[in-house]
């Protein structure tokens, strides 16, 4: 049931139109394509960017300016899938608030200007919601580390350190379960959604928890999957001395399959996700 509910179902849904599906992916690669044929420019020409003699204001605003374009980029067709997603994750809780049955139509690609917009609402929601959660921490971390180091030299601080990493790592964990509810939570009441600790925090439940590991190793398997070739071909290019050509080709075909494994993906985690959360507030 578990399975058939949580797993099965959402990447049947995401497989009904492959259509929407490579509409997503496309836009992924607007922004991946460019940064990977960046850094097979500058990998094939074997620039050394921390070599003196390539440190010219010319080149430094060259690629400072690749790199700025390809940011706003980024942050505009990342801004339209994640609209995408919350779109997907409100159809889900709609279709099972109003009629007890799912909706395995996936949303159409239209009115992109409020599909955007609710991207950008998501994508502000969570710098905010990182910045309340890891900030302190950082902050009062680092004003415990710099005072054992005035008063206890380094011979302290490295335990310290180590100790510090490890509790970030587990904030980070409790931080990811947080989020993906929370985002879920953002689909259906609006950008007050991420900031209802104590509504969302009563979702979580020890099935909640199993649903996130086993949807992250999917993930991270599909991801690697889709990687597969383009790290094949890179091995190749290394082997045959930087082949530029087998670089290009790598780097195109990475981008193609990482772009729509993704967003095909992440449509799956948030269907996945709004299902759970449907159940637990009816």
């Amino acid at each position: 049931m578990f399975i058939e509910k949580y797993i099965k179902e959402p990447f049947e849904y995401a497989m009904s139109d492959w259509k929407k599906i490579l509409i997503g992916g496309i836009f992924g690669m607007v922004y991946l394509l460019p940064t990977k044929l960046l850094g097979v420019i500058i990998q094939s020409q074997n620039i050394n960017l921390r070599a003196e003699e390539y440190l010219s204001i010319d080149l430094i605003m060259a690629i400072s300016g690749v790199y700025a374009i390809i940011i706003i980029l980024s942050i505009v067709f990342k801004s339209i899938q994640y609209g995408y997603y919350m779109k997907v994750a409100k159809n889900t809780i709609e279709s099972y608030d109003n009629t007890n049955n799912t909706n395995n139509n996936l949303p159409e690609w239209e009115e992109l200007g409020n599909i955007f917009k609710t991207g950008i609402l998501y994508f502000i929601g969570s710098i905010l919601l990182a910045l309340v959660v890891f900030l302190p921490f950082i902050a009062i971390a680092g004003l415990i580390g710099y005072g054992i180091y005035i008063t206890a030299g380094v011979v302290l601080l490295m335990p310290y350190w180590f100790v510090a990493i490890g509790l970030y790592f587990i904030l980070a964990i409790v931080y990811m379960l947080y989020f993906y509810l929370a985002s879920v939570n953002f689909a259906k009441k609006g950008f007050k959604g991420f900031f209802e600790f104590k509504k969302v925090i009563g979702l979580m439940s020890l099935k909640y928890v199993a649903l996130v590991i086993l949807m992250t190793i999917i993930l991270v398997t599909l991801s690697f999957i889709a990687s597969l070739p383009s790290l094949i071909l890179n091995f190749s290019g290394i082997i045959l001395d930087n082949n530029g050509l087998l670089l290009i080709v790598s780097a195109i075909i990475y981008s193609i399959l990482v772009s729509v494994v993704s967003f095909f993906s992440s449509v799956a985690l948030y269907r996945s996700l709004s299902i759970y959360y449907s159940e637990k507030t009816r």
